[in-house]
């Protein structure tokens, strides 16, 4: 899988001492000018508003078809309160020093409020998001070994996403298919080539449902969490 975060990893060095130096020099200056109040203001709604999303989050987590029960788990780990009460408390820091008038100080509660939401909420998100997202891959990575017959072919369909992570996992090469529309066309193509017995797919049941497909006509293998491991007899597919 794509790890898009690495990609930005490289400006982060150049970012911080850019972010050091303009702190620096406003922490040198006797009176905030309206660069430095601009910052804290933007920053201060920035706060409250990662603070919501972070507390309703779960609910449109939910949403995600590969991992619908990621907000539940996330829930249950209580993040949503946490990391919510972070940026709410970061907020807050921020508010008593705007009264204070000691804007220049500003750039410690930030940096505090970053520091926790990355230990407290962030770190464990990482571990509840495997779980949900790779864990379960994993392990039907191992079931598709097990039960693969020999030069079976491996198809991964499913509606509306891939995991090209499957490959890595399994060290195979799968077809995918992102559209239930296409499995029956697929297996009656293979049928017709006659060069194949059967075919080992990776699917869900929502999948199956929407492609039609009956539960005689298949062999189910396994299953885990919303992925079923199924076998078709391509010869008596009809």
């Amino acid at each position: 899988a794509t790890k898009y975060i690495t990609y930005t990893l490289p400006l982060v060095p150049a970012a911080a001492i850019l972010v050091s130096l303009w702190w620096s020099d406003q922490r040198e200056k006797t009176a905030p000018n309206w660069g430095l109040k601009a910052s804290v203001y933007v920053s201060l709604a920035l706060c409250v508003t990662l603070a919501a999303v972070t507390f309703y989050s779960p609910h449109w987590l939910n949403r995600d078809p590969s991992m619908p029960q990621l907000g539940l788990r996330m829930q249950e780990a209580g993040l949503p309160q946490i990391g919510g009460l972070i940026w709410l408390g970061g907020a807050i820091g921020g508010t008593f020093l705007i009264l204070k008038r000691k804007l220049h100080l500003f750039w410690g509660v930030n940096l505090a409020t970053y520091a926790a939401f990355i230990l407290f909420f962030i770190t464990p998100f990482i571990g509840v998001l495997d779980r949900e997202r790779q864990l379960p891959l994993r392990e039907v990575a191992q079931i598709v070994n097990q039960v693969r017959q020999a030069n079976e072919p491996i198809v991964m369909a499913t509606n509306s996403f891939e995991k090209p992570s499957l490959v890595f996992y399994t060290h195979q090469p799968i077809t995918f298919f992102n559209r239930s529309a296409k499995i029956k066309p697929y297996l009656e193509q293979v049928r017709q080539q006659k060069t194949q017995r059967s075919i080992l797919m990776v699917t869900t049941d929502r999948t199956l449902k929407e492609a039609e497909i009956l539960p005689q006509s298949y062999q189910r293998l396994n299953q885990v969490g919303i992925y079923q491991v199924i076998r078709f007899s391509v010869l008596n597919q009809s």
